[in-house]
């Protein structure tokens, strides 16, 4: 059965490589392919869980995935480029196959799995996933006159669902914490509101979300576990302070 399920793994990643290629042959059939890869995504990461973890911690292991892989169709679909956007795929691949590995590791080759690899892989994508989120929503308002009422309704649920699962993963109890948890969706929602009135590009606006979530949540984060000092506090402050002066300094204003 292990043999299977890594067979399964392997299949996903060529899939999921796969689907990508077809978006950018056939974009038309965009709805389609979104559609197979969830399916995709769920199906598996349930099946590998399955009576391995209770159905709510198997929910929060597929929120990640589920919306990283997805807004990636959605991100890639605005790219220019065919270069950049291989490079985006294999990116895209590598990431997958990542997680998915940790996972597959977990749950049935212990010995071999690092401590905290899932949290730590997750936390990136997590990061990585408010960026393409964000990114994706300013392009539809930008290019598509989309709604911006409902973009920030979107980023809204999407970041809440994401801190919900990290909150899942680190075994941090949600009862407690739920009404910081809304403040930090709100948060990141008021900063993509304030963004899109911004005369940059989604990408920079998207960076900008992004650097803001990673410097909240790391924040908090420490804070849940208790383990929250000024060493901690000046390192998230730094390095986020650093990244916001890179982008201001080399972003193009319009």
């Amino acid at each position: 059965m292990i043999l299977i399920r890594r067979i399964a793994i392997i299949f996903s990643i060529i899939v999921i490589g796969g689907l990508f290629e077809f978006l950018l042959w056939k974009p038309e059939w965009y709805y389609v392919f979104i559609s197979l890869l969830e399916i995709l995504i769920i199906s598996l990461l349930f099946w590998l869980s399955w009576k391995k973890i209770e159905i709510k911690e198997a929910c929060s292991l597929i929120i990640t995935p589920f919306f990283f892989l997805g807004f990636s169709f959605v991100f890639i679909f605005f790219m220019e480029g065919s270069l950049l956007e291989q490079l985006v795929i294999l990116t895209i691949v590598f990431l997958w196959w990542t997680f998915i590995e940790n996972v597959f590791l977990f749950f049935y080759q212990p010995v071999r799995y690092q401590p905290y690899s899932l949290e730590n892989i997750t936390s990136y994508l997590n990061l990585i996933t408010v960026f393409l989120v964000s990114s994706s929503l300013h392009s539809f308002i930008i290019f598509l006159g989309f709604s911006g009422a409902l973009s920030l309704l979107l980023i809204f649920l999407i970041t809440l669902l994401l801190v919900l699962q990290m909150i899942v993963i680190n075994k941090i109890s949600i009862k407690k914490n739920f009404g910081l948890i809304i403040t930090l969706a709100l948060m990141i929602a008021e900063l993509f509101w304030v963004t899109k009135f911004l005369p940059s590009s989604y990408l920079v606006n998207g960076l900008i979300i992004a650097i803001s979530y990673y410097l909240l949540t790391g924040i908090i984060s420490h804070w849940f576990l208790e383990s929250l000092d000024k060493k901690v506090l000046k390192r998230y402050l730094g390095i986020s302070g650093t990244l916001f002066l890179l982008i201001v300094l080399s972003a193009r204003w319009i």
